[in-house]
C-alpha cells in the first residue's frame, strides 16, 4: 500500500496485523518515488520479493 495508506491505517490495526515499511520506490506515471509499505499477519508468509517497480533493475548493468 502507498505511504499515505499506511499512515492511515497504521494506527488503526487490530491486533495481530502490522505493516512492513518495503521503502521508497519509483512508481510508473508519478515524478517522485512513493513510499510503500505490505499488510503482514502472524498467520501468512511474509513476500520476499520486492515489489515491480521502476525501482527494481531488470538487468545487472549500471544505470
Amino acid at each position: 500500500m502507498s505511504g499515505v495508506s499506511g499512515e492511515l491505517a497504521r494506527d488503526r490495526l487490530p491486533e495481530g496485523p502490522s505493516l512492513r515499511d518495503l521503502g521508497e520506490h519509483r512508481l510508473r506515471d508519478l515524478a517522485h518515488p512513493e513510499r510503500l509499505y505490505e499488510l503482514a499477519h502472524p498467520d501468512l508468509p511474509p513476500i520476499t520479493a520486492p515489489p515491480r517497480t521502476l525501482s527494481v533493475a531488470l538487468n545487472n548493468l549500471p544505470l
